[in-house]
């Protein structure tokens, strides 16, 4: 089958949602007591979300050059810091405006609800559990191997499907937007900086701003008095951060382009393998996007 990485990454995508599917339906007290929940929890990630992609790179002979799994070179840290406070205050404005719409969207954990109560203010297993553990994870999954099987179609198909099927994970149908936007922005840093490293330094920071502060934020704009005040700094960050973003990428992809390095894994010419609306019309994409809006209305 031509393009067979279309065919298979959502298929990949459906067998990680249906394990975390699995997870709702986890009695809590096999997790263990006191702290042993956080272990328990951080061990469920691995096998749901890193042992598949693990599996799906050996059965499948992903070369490994196509992962970014590189060290990141310090010319990648005022990108990666950029990208950092793209997403937070871009995720900060849809959630704004999703309020104001009278939508109301959280990004809290699927896993949260494994936690006891009692043990919520333990913030240094909180932030392993939560924050770490998934960026990792996810990060792995979403922009080295799915981003891996796409990027034949060109690296905009590339980052969308690991956007879209990253967003599918979390079984959330009114934060999806946050979802995907962040996605977006994950899957642009690990591109630019040609390694997921960056990408998942960006997604721990946002998992652990969502956990510590992002209630703080969502406060401030609930009172009236705050909210003009709250939406300009917002916004005047996200388009600062957004105009460094995107300067800093342009002079990255410009000097990694002229030395040329690795260029038919990250830098692929006009495309001849497919492209967008081929991996859209793939069987098993549409069979992914049913799975998971059924997921949805069932745990809603």
């Amino acid at each position: 089958m031509k393009n067979k990485g279309f065919f298979s990454a959502p298929i990949l995508a459906i067998i990680v949602m249906a394990l975390s599917l699995l997870i709702r339906y986890v009695d809590v007290s096999i997790l263990g007591e006191g702290d042993a929940v956080f272990l328990s929890i951080a061990v469920l990630q691995l096998v749901i979300l890193f042992f598949p992609a693990l599996l799906y790179v050996r059965f499948r002979n992903v070369k490994i050059s196509s992962l970014r799994l590189r060290i990141p070179s310090g010319r990648s840290v005022l990108f990666t810091v950029s990208a950092l406070f793209a997403v937070i205050f871009g995720s900060m404005l849809i959630s704004f405006g999703m309020y104001f719409s009278g939508v109301s969207a959280s990004s809290s954990s699927m896993y949260s609800q494994l936690v006891p109560d009692a043990l919520a203010s333990r913030a240094v297993f909180i932030s392993i559990a939560f924050a770490i553990i998934p960026a990792l994870t996810e990060e792995f999954l979403c922009r080295s191997v799915i981003m891996s099987e796409y990027q034949s179609a060109g690296i905009g198909t590339a980052v969308f499907f690991s956007a879209i099927l990253f967003s599918f994970l979390h079984f959330d149908l009114t934060a999806f937007p946050v979802y995907f936007f962040s996605g977006l922005i994950l899957g642009f840093t690990a591109f630019v900086t040609r390694s997921v490293f960056c990408s998942a330094i960006v997604h721990l920071i946002h998992n652990l701003y969502i956990l510590f502060f992002e209630e703080y934020i969502s406060a401030m704009v609930k009172i009236p008095q705050n909210i003009v005040f709250t939406v300009f700094i917002a916004v005047v960050f996200f388009l600062l951060s957004l105009f460094l973003m995107l300067g800093q990428g342009e002079r990255l992809l410009y000097r990694n382009g002229s030395l040329a390095l690795d260029k038919e894994e990250d830098f692929i010419p006009e495309n001849k393998n497919g492209n967008l609306f081929s991996a859209l019309l793939t069987p098993s994409f549409p069979i992914c996007v049913t799975v998971y809006l059924v997921i949805v209305f069932l745990i809603t």
